[in-house]
């Protein structure tokens, strides 16, 4: 299942870059979490970014960034090894905006 989303907000922590074992070869991607206000309130989203826009993300973006990120809900689930069924909700980010240098990448691949 997947939701639109589009947020204003801050970087919540430094990427972090990665590699994923596919079968056409490795494929980078970055991990962050994402800090959007609300009334008296903050609130964190995790992100995972794929090829150009993870790689553009890592290199220009920090921690408590100004960015506008687009993408999507994408709900996971897992059970552990003692049987417990697990739920996440992370933002696949499709485009990213900020003002460093007037960039602005999107990779929808």
């Amino acid at each position: 299942m997947k939701d639109y989303v589009l947020f204003i907000g801050n970087m919540g922590n430094d990427p972090k870059i990665s590699l994923k074992p596919t079968k056409k070869g490795d494929k980078e991607f970055v991990s962050f979490s994402f800090m959007t206000y609300g009334n008296n309130f903050r609130k964190f989203h995790p992100c995972v970014a794929w090829g150009v826009t993870a790689r553009t993300i890592f290199q220009y973006l920090k921690k408590g960034d100004f960015a506008v990120i687009e993408g999507f809900h994408m709900y996971n689930d897992w059970t552990d090894k003692q049987g417990t069924k697990h739920y996440t909700t992370d933002i696949t980010v499709i485009k990213v905006y900020f003002d460093k240098k007037g960039k602005e990448i999107s990779d929808e691949s």
